[in-house]
């Protein structure tokens, strides 16, 4: 996840969500291992996401970094849950895929 943090600062995020992005990036750099600020960092980022109609975030490059955030707003899983994780990211930060 922090490879994706790490990442994820080089896109133009919302400003709106860039508090949520810098929860990320203190539990993933290490600085803060309490989970809780990763919950109320995605419930930001969904707000934010609630301002397009239903299915519209993934048409704007805004919403699909958003998305892209969500995913490192997650704590560890098995490796499934990574790797599904990872390609959700790169989908969303690449424009490639509408949510499934």
């Amino acid at each position: 996840m922090r490879v994706l943090t790490d990442q994820l600062e080089r896109f133009p995020l919302p400003a709106d969500v860039l508090p949520a992005f810098a929860a990320a990036q203190t539990h993933w750099n290490g600085e803060d291992d309490d989970v809780s600020p990763l919950s109320t960092a995605k419930e930001l980022v969904w707000n934010y996401l609630g301002r397009y109609p239903t299915g519209e975030d993934v048409k704007h490059e805004d919403g699909r970094l958003a998305r892209a955030l969500l995913c490192v707003l997650e704590p560890d899983g098995d490796a499934e849950a990574a790797s599904l994780t990872a390609e959700w990211y790169a989908d969303m930060v690449s424009g490639r895929q509408e949510p499934r």
